[in-house]
C-alpha cells in the first residue's frame, strides 16, 4: 500500500512538471479511474470555462468522487459569476477557502502547478499519505499564508467525471 501510494504521488507530480513542459496555459490530470458519461458535454463546459476563468482562479475540480456534505465543505462555497456551457445542468461554485475533493479530476492552471510543485517538494515524504490529503495540506498552507485565497479554487457541480473506483461501474 506505501509503495502504490508513493507512485500516486509521484506520478500525479510528473504530470504537473510534464504540463509545466508543454507551456499550456492550464495542466488537465485525470486519474486513470476517471470517467465521464458525456465527453461532449465535458469538452464544451471545460473548454469554455478554461476560456473564460479569471485569473485568480488557480485551480478547478472536476471529479464527483465524495458528496459536499460528506466531505462537510457546503459552507465553504459560494455562487461564480460563471456557469457550465455543456448540455448538463452544472453549477460552477466559487470556494471561500480553496479545499479540493481528490485529485481525479483537476485543471491546474499552470503557474499555480509550479508553486503546488514547490509546495510538494518542501513537504516531508513520511508520513506516506494519499496524495488527496498532501494536496489538501499544501493549500491550506497556502491559503495560511495568504498566496492562495477567495476565488482562487472553482468546482464544477455535480462534476462532469466520476471517479470510478468511489462509485463503481458506469
Amino acid at each position: 500500500m506505501v509503495e502504490r501510494l508513493l507512485n500516486i504521488e509521484l506520478a500525479h507530480q510528473e504530470l504537473l512538471r510534464q504540463g509545466l513542459t508543454s507551456r499550456a496555459p492550464w495542466i488537465l490530470i485525470l486519474e486513470d479511474d476517471a470517467w465521464s458519461a458525456n465527453i461532449d458535454d465535458l469538452a464544451d463546459g471545460l473548454t469554455d470555462l478554461l476560456e473564460l476563468a479569471e485569473v485568480s482562479v488557480r485551480f478547478i475540480n472536476l471529479s464527483e468522487s465524495f458528496d459536499l456534505s460528506e466531505l462537510g465543505i457546503k459552507h465553504l462555497l459560494g455562487d461564480s459569476d460563471y456557469s457550465w456551457h455543456g448540455s448538463t445542468t452544472r453549477a460552477v461554485l466559487s470556494a471561500q477557502q480553496p479545499v479540493t475533493n481528490t485529485v481525479c479530476a483537476i485543471a491546474y492552471r499552470s503557474y499555480f502547478a509550479e508553486q503546488l510543485l514547490s509546495a510538494y517538494a518542501s513537504m516531508p515524504m513520511r508520513p506516506v499519505v494519499p496524495i488527496d490529503w498532501k494536496l489538501n495540506q499544501a493549500l491550506m498552507d497556502m491559503h495560511s499564508s495568504g498566496s492562495l485565497g477567495v476565488g482562487s479554487c472553482w468546482w464544477v457541480v455535480p462534476g462532469p467525471i466520476d471517479q470510478l473506483s468511489m462509485r463503481g461501474d458506469p
